[in-house]
This record gives C-alpha cells, sequence and structure tokens, in this order.
C-alpha cells in the first residue's frame, strides 16, 4: 500500500534490533505518532517488542506480527529484495517499524476476530466448510464500526491473519459475506523464523499477532483505518511467480483446510498430484 501524502514528516518507516528499542525515540522524528505497525523474528521476541513499545509510546496503538521476510529498499541495483537474516541479525531480533503521525489518521478502530481454526492445526476436523464460514460470518457481524463518515475513499481495513490458521479465504468469505464494510482489505498472514542450530529456519508452526498488550493466537485482527481529508491512498500490487507456459493442472479433489490436493486432471489423466508431475517431467 502506499499514499498520497502532503508532509512527508507524518509517516516513518525503518529497522531496529532489539538492543536499539531502548533508545528508539532518537529515531522517531514523528511527535505524536498514533499507529504504529511492524513485523519481527524470530518469533519468540513479539511479545517482547510489543510491550517494550507500548511502553515507550503508551497513547499510540501497536499492531505487530511475525514474520518470514520482509521486503526493502534496494539502495543498489544488485541487492536482495528481502532484508538479510542471518543468525547473528536474528539473535538480535529483527524489527521493521512504520509509524504513522495523528497529522495523518483520523480515526482508528482496532477488532480482534477468532479463527476458530484449533482443530485444522490439531488435522481433525470439527467443523464443515459451511459451519466454518458461518461462525466466521456471526462474528464479523458482531463488529459495531464507530468511525464516523467512513468511506472506500478515506478508509481501509488492514487484515492481518494468524498465518499457520489455514483460515485466510474463510475471514475473507465471512466479510464478504456480512455485506457490512464497504473498505479496501489489504494486508497479510504471520509468517516465522526460529534460529535451528547455526542457521535461520523457516517456522510456521507457530505464528502470532501482537495488538496493544495482547499476544494473539489463532486470531485475526482487522485495523479500519480513516484517513486526514488530504491524504489518500492507493495499492501496490506485485506477484511472486512468472507464467512459463500454459501448462494446466485441473484440481478434482483437495482440502481447503489442510491445503492439500489429492487428485487432478491432466491430459485426461485422473491421478494424484504427484504421479501427474512425474509424468509432466519424465
Amino acid at each position: 500500500m502506499f499514499f498520497r501524502k502532503k508532509h512527508f514528516e507524518n509517516m516513518q518507516s525503518f529497522k531496529i534490533n532489539l538492543d536499539e528499542l531502548s533508545t528508539i525515540e532518537k529515531q522517531v522524528l514523528i511527535k505524536k505518532p498514533k499507529l504504529i505497525i511492524g513485523v519481527v523474528s524470530p518469533n519468540d521476541r513479539l511479545k517482547q517488542v510489543g510491550d517494550l513499545l507500548k511502553n515507550k509510546f503508551p497513547s499510540s496503538q501497536i499492531i505487530l506480527s511475525t514474520t518470514a521476510g520482509e521486503l526493502c529498499t534496494r539502495p543498489n541495483k544488485n541487492d536482495d529484495l528481502y532484508i538479510c537474516h542471518d543468525v547473528n541479525i536474528l539473535k538480535q531480533t529483527s524489527i521493521v517499524l512504520q509509524i504513522f503521525s495523528e497529522k495523518m489518521i483520523d480515526d482508528l478502530q482496532i477488532e480482534e476476530i477468532n479463527l476458530f481454526c484449533d482443530d485444522i492445526k490439531s488435522g481433525n476436523l470439527k467443523y464443515s466448510l459451511k459451519e466454518r464460514i458461518q461462525k466466521l460470518t456471526s462474528e464479523v457481524s458482531k463488529i459495531k464500526l464507530k468511525i464516523k463518515n467512513a468511506n472506500c475513499d478515506n478508509t481501509f481495513a488492514l487484515t492481518l491473519i494468524d498465518g499457520s490458521s489455514a483460515s485466510e479465504s474463510f475471514l475473507m468469505e465471512a466479510l464478504y459475506k456480512s455485506e457490512k464494510f464497504p473498505f479496501l482489505f489489504v494486508g497479510g498472514s504471520s509468517g516465522g523464523l526460529k534460529i535451528v542450530g547455526n542457521a535461520p529456519s523457516l517456522d510456521l508452526s507457530e505464528t502470532f499477532l501482537y495488538s496493544n498488550g495482547k499476544l494473539l493466537k489463532s486470531m485475526a485482527v482487522l485495523l479500519f483505518v480513516k484517513l486526514k481529508n488530504n491524504y489518500r491512498y492507493g495499492i501496490f500490487k506485485t506477484h511472486n511467480y512468472q507464467v512459463v507456459n500454459d501448462t494446466r493442472f485441473n484440481v478434482l479433489e483437495g482440502s481447503l483446510e489442510f491445503r492439500k490436493i489429492t487428485k487432478v486432471l491432466f491430459k485426461e489423466n485422473q491421478n494424484s498430484l504427484t504421479q501427474n508431475l512425474a509424468d509432466y517431467f519424465k
């Protein structure tokens, strides 16, 4: 997401580590931060980082997420698109923050939603697809938006979801079914990194969100943000894949909850995805 802004001093982004957090006031140029969002790795430092930020900026709203990697500005053409995560950086804790001034944000509202995904995480499904959507729709319907004069031109919904919940599509379907919020929903899911031996390792077994002092698991956070009149927002979207040929595998059977494909159709052959891939690469 990007913003058309009149004053650059009302929004600030930077990367710091855990030791530098104790003197973060020296780096923050915004006098009255209204909202601080960010990502933290490794996973087990999220609560500590969030509480330190809340202590430094008690009047600010603090929303954080664990992450498996952060995009960054490339000063040089050959630099990596992602921030380097070697063991030393992770040991110091990687923290990327974006801070918004009260001069930029007119109003905001934070809602936390139970995703009812513990059965998915355990591998023993308790709800059917229909029941799962109904439960989420019921949760969404309980939200009472208190922001006055909010519309799609001045308000968006930053949506953060527990990445290990496998519930992104279910939540979005429930949001649209509720027909309550005529806003753009933008965001993503929490990822995870941990240190294994002497190397960073992807860890999606447990991912977390942080919302004003609370460490959230199996939850989603909806952050409704209304901008001041002299600000506008826009969407910056990219894809991390490239179509290389017109080969297609038509999915016949699978599980949305476990994100597994069990049977596909390829060249009139109905086999498992593994078998069809093996045939394709012969």
